[in-house]
């Protein structure tokens, strides 16, 4: 008998032990509800493009060149996103500051992507760490549906009156077209 309690005990703290030593973790789910679904590319150019070239300014960017760009419904159902005239477009990152996208691949130091929404709600918003998520909405009478989401993209400096260290630039960021 006491060797069948000395086992049931046993038993017990190996069952208990295997719940003190679980591992946990976090899930993050995330996902848009959207009125209209269709496929958003980057055009630059005209073309389509995942990739955009900011040039080679000097260490002043005095020279740093504004290229622009723009989110724009394709696909098969691109004709339902045409339609809409209000949406959200909302950035995400994990180097995004005061400026916009901070440099993530990169060696130069004092430099940010500036990210400026053209025809947004709010002409010029700039895209940063406290201002993720950009309004647009058609405009006249009647509303003009929404066709591109247009922006500007520039290196500037990550502080005014900071010093930028020459060196190679790259960020990256994810958005997301939620239509209304």
């Amino acid at each position: 008998m006491k060797k069948l309690f000395i086992l049931g005990a046993l038993a017990s703290a190996v069952a208990f032990s295997s719940v003190a030593s679980a591992n946990s973790g976090t899930i993050n789910f995330t996902g848009t509800i959207t009125s209209a679904t269709c496929t958003v590319s980057p055009v630059v150019g005209g073309g389509v493009a995942s990739s955009i070239d900011l040039g080679t300014p000097g260490t002043d960017l005095t020279a740093a060149k504004t290229v622009q760009f723009s989110l724009t419904p394709a696909g098969p159902s691109a004709a339902d996103c045409l339609a809409k005239t209000a949406a959200d477009v909302s950035w995400s990152a994990p180097n995004m500051d005061a400026a916009g996208l901070g440099n993530s691949g990169g060696s130069a130091t004092g430099v940010s992507l500036q990210l400026k929404a053209k025809n947004a709600a709010t002409a010029d918003e700039l895209v940063t760490d406290t201002n993720r998520t950009i309004a647009y909405a058609g405009t006249g009478t009647p509303v003009t549906p929404l066709t591109t989401f247009d922006y500007e993209a520039q290196l500037v400096k990550t502080v005014k009156s900071g010093t930028v260290k020459a060196g190679s630039f790259a960020t990256s960021a994810s958005y997301t077209v939620a239509y209304k």
